[in-house]
């Protein structure tokens, strides 16, 4: 009985789930890159990148988060299998197979925050009802546990994108999430990329329906993606700053990079 309700979900529901299916057979037959070129395509964003992309060290790849397919445009132009991604949230369940495995979850707790729109707020109890709602204390245990876990791969060689305001939007205050994460890297040689996404709004997701209410409802779009010159990890990992002080001093530089007030 239950298979058959989510049968009828299936069939009923405005959500492509062939894309699924699709990216899983691109990403393993070529890379994540190319299945993510793909979906960008079937949805009609075309992405522009503005600068040049150099992935011979590891990196810690510094984002804005303005729409829910951000992780989706960066895979698109970063064009690197050991790339990993902190989540904003921990929805690994909804998504497809190949891409969840690159991403490290970040974990929700509570409620949202009272300006939250209702979608937003709606997406916050979902994610929250996917991974089981954590209390205050085990989302900061697995939280910090992510970070650790990232700044291993980053010190065996790997990269991380990391969205360090934690939720879409350009307003607010970074979380001190990339600070702890630059002090507990061991590699000298790892440097940060700040990345900048343009022309992208937080409704992109909803792109993702079938072919039909697509076509009617979503025209081509162009997102431009900036990406800056890499700087040396040890311009911000002296052994005297707290992490506190460091991510102060990274917020600083990605907004004087960019030009953010």
């Amino acid at each position: 009985m239950i298979n058959k309700i989510k049968k009828l979900l299936k069939i009923f529901s405005p959500i492509d789930h062939k894309i699924s299916s699709q990216f899983n057979e691109i990403a393993e037959n070529n890379s994540i890159s190319q299945a993510a070129q793909w979906v960008l395509s079937e949805i009609n964003l075309q992405v522009e990148l503005n600068g040049y992309y150099d992935n011979s060290q590891p990196q810690i790849i510094i984002s804005n988060h303005v729409s829910g397919l951000d992780i989706l445009l960066l895979q698109s132009v970063l064009n690197r299998e050991d790339n990993y991604t902190i989540a904003v949230y921990a929805t690994s369940k909804m998504l497809p197979a190949s891409f969840a495995k690159f991403l490290l979850p970040i974990y929700l707790s509570g409620k949202p925050p009272r300006n939250k729109k209702i979608i937003d707020k709606l997406l916050y109890y979902y994610c929250t009802f996917l991974e089981n709602n954590k209390s205050r204390e085990d989302a900061i245990k697995l939280n910090r546990k992510t970070i650790t876990e990232a700044a291993n791969k980053i010190s065996r060689g790997s990269s991380v994108v990391i969205f360090p305001k934690g939720e879409m939007g350009e307003s607010g205050t970074w979380q001190p999430g990339i600070g702890y994460l630059i002090k507990e890297i061991t590699n000298k040689y790892t440097q940060i990329v700040f990345t900048q996404i343009k022309g992208a709004s937080s409704g992109e997701a909803n792109r993702l329906v079938k072919p039909s209410l697509r076509r009617l409802f979503f025209k081509n779009k162009k997102i431009e993606i900036k990406i800056n010159q890499p700087i040396s990890i040890q311009e911000f990992n002296s052994g005297y700053l707290d992490y506190k002080q460091i991510t102060k001093k990274i917020e600083t530089k990605y907004s004087l990079v960019f030009g953010i007030d």
